[in-house]
């Protein structure tokens, strides 16, 4: 848990842009990760809102 008190929030908004950018470029080939990527990149990104809140 000491990992995750000492990221700040630009860390979870710059990881979720980069799934969902990876989930674009695999959207034609496979539809799983596809799903799998993009719910990463929101749920990083509701991570590094609540924590911007919460400061």
């Amino acid at each position: 848990m000491e990992f995750y008190k000492n990221l700040k929030p630009i860390h979870f908004y710059l990881c979720s842009i980069v799934f969902i950018v990876l989930s674009n470029a695999v959207r034609e080939k496979n539809q799983t990760i596809y799903l799998i990527f993009l719910l990463l990149g929101v749920v990083l990104f509701a991570l590094g809102f609540i924590k911007k809140i919460k400061k």
